[in-house]
């Protein structure tokens, strides 16, 4: 069975599984986007990116 497949076979099916996976990525991420709440939303968009502190295992850069 498989001395019918040729190479060029599985290349085009690694790339569209490829391009399958991403795809159904960006949808979940869109879809759970959608589905957040508006006070969560205002939430995450308050947090800080970066804390005044350094971490304590981390050195101090100057």
């Amino acid at each position: 069975m498989f001395r019918r497949v040729t190479p060029e076979e599985w290349i085009h099916l690694t790339s569209i599984l490829g391009f399958l996976l991403t795809f159904l990525v960006f949808i979940g991420a869109v879809i759970r986007a959608w589905r957040l709440r508006r006070d969560k939303a205002d939430h995450l968009s308050r947090l800080p990116l970066e804390s005044d502190q350094p971490a304590p295992d981390t050195p101090r850069h100057e």
